[in-house]
């Protein structure tokens, strides 16, 4: 019986906890940015708090993914190297032996950043649309807009829109 209690009381503060790290409000334009901790593709844990973090790309499901990458590459490889965009990929569905032998290598090949979401809980608060990469812009650590382009061509169009470019980096 005391087992029993323990074990009950265990799995309250747990939830408690897991309630408490995951943010509780919805990601809209106005609030502020909760932050987010997860690793890249060589492993290599990021915290994306920063205030010079402008904008976040999510892409959820793996086509929208492979299209974003595909425009980053093509036209905006320095915004995302410079540390002022990411973009965060939800592998959490992909098979482990995938994710290792193509995934993984594929994602190494990139010249900037990607976060892999391996688990879903880190990334669930992240506002998402099927068939979309959501992109999120930040000011002052608040969300100041939130976009979902469901193609290259309208993903292109949305990283071209001003302000979306390089902020010159304050020399030491």
């Amino acid at each position: 019986m005391m087992r029993r209690t323990l074990f009950t009381w265990l799995l309250l503060l747990m939830s408690a906890l897991a309630q408490a790290q995951a943010p509780t409000t919805p990601l809209v334009v106005g609030t502020a940015w909760p932050g987010l901790t997860l690793a890249d593709q060589h492993d290599r844990q990021v915290e994306l708090n920063s205030p010079q973090l402008r904008y976040l790309l999510f892409a959820a499901e793996r086509k929208p993914g492979d299209w974003a990458q595909a425009v980053i590459d093509s036209t905006h490889k320095e915004l995302f190297a410079s540390g002022q965009a990411f973009l965060v990929v939800d592998i959490s569905r992909m098979p482990s032996m995938v994710t290792r032998m193509f995934a993984l290598p594929s994602f190494r090949e990139r010249a900037y950043p990607v976060l892999l979401a391996r688990e879903a809980e880190p990334v669930a608060f992240l506002p998402r649309q099927p068939g979309a990469v959501t992109l999120l812009t930040l000011d002052a650590g608040k969300i100041a807009a939130l976009d979902y382009a469901s193609d290259e061509a309208a993903l292109k169009q949305l990283l071209n829109k001003p302000p979306l470019q390089p902020v010159a980096r304050e020399k030491p």
